[in-house]
């Protein structure tokens, strides 16, 4: 018999949620990291069947890069994790559809 590992499941942040957060948390990722990609985000969510409106999947958005700097800013290191979440929450609330 053959195995072959077909997926691998990432349970960090693991929870029973609406399927918008993963969506929008993709799409952060996109803006963020490769803004030369946007555009391929209408593919992405052809694929999936559904676009769920801007201002929801921005305040998805939001919401997490918020969680993110709370937990950095829990965390009492130097101070340049909760810096950068906090540059990003304002860069992610500046955007426009």
């Amino acid at each position: 018999m053959r195995h072959e590992v077909t997926g691998v499941i990432d349970w960090e942040w693991a929870h029973a949620g609406d399927p918008v957060e993963d969506l929008a948390w993709s799409e952060w990722i996109i803006r963020m990291h490769h803004p030369e990609e946007v555009p391929a985000l209408t593919t992405f969510f052809g694929a999936y069947g559904h676009r769920p409106p801007w201002a929801v999947r921005q305040q998805a958005m939001i919401a997490q890069a918020r969680a993110l700097l709370v937990l950095s800013e829990a965390e009492q290191s130097s101070g340049a994790d909760a810096n950068l979440w906090q540059q990003r929450v304002r860069i992610t609330e500046s955007w426009t559809q």
